[in-house]
């Protein structure tokens, strides 16, 4: 969804390119791991462990999810919350924005269009939107922020 000033940014272009041609080649493109992403990955379970003694909700993990109504389209939700939530995990490598999240839910508003995908394709109602990391102290080490339709 990332546009510039004259339209689309290259990146979002990049990625239309990337899906269109898989689509005719029948041929995945080989998946981009970055060290954010391996971060994400390694701290997500620790992040759910704390949102779960926080909130005293139990996460459902999630797999790939699609929806029959739109061929080609699907979502990877970190987990389920009861029969209408989702939670989603943010574990930002950059203190800052950690912090940046802590302050004012600025979590929320980056991952937007990732979190209403999610609810559009499983149906759910609302997101929980967490920020964790390791290195705050336990009082500050999370914050959610709620993304509804």
């Amino acid at each position: 969804m990332a546009t510039t000033k004259s339209g689309p940014s290259a990146s979002r272009q990049n990625l239309i390119i990337t899906l269109a041609l898989e689509r005719l080649t029948g041929e995945p493109e080989q998946s981009f791991t970055n060290d954010a992403m391996r971060r994400g990955s390694e701290l997500e379970p620790l992040a759910r462990g704390a949102y779960e003694a926080h909130t005293g909700e139990l996460v459902e993990l999630a797999s790939f999810v699609t929806d029959p109504r739109w061929a080609n389209v699907g979502v990877s939700p970190d987990g389920l919350l009861g029969d209408d939530g989702l939670v989603e995990f943010k574990c930002p490598a950059s203190q800052a924005k950690h912090f940046a999240a802590l302050s004012n839910g600025a979590h929320a508003k980056e991952y937007r269009w990732q979190v209403q995908g999610q609810m559009w394709i499983t149906g759910r109602q609302w997101c929980d939107v967490v920020s964790f990391d390791p290195r705050f102290p336990e009082a500050g080490s999370r914050n959610h922020a709620r993304a509804a339709r």
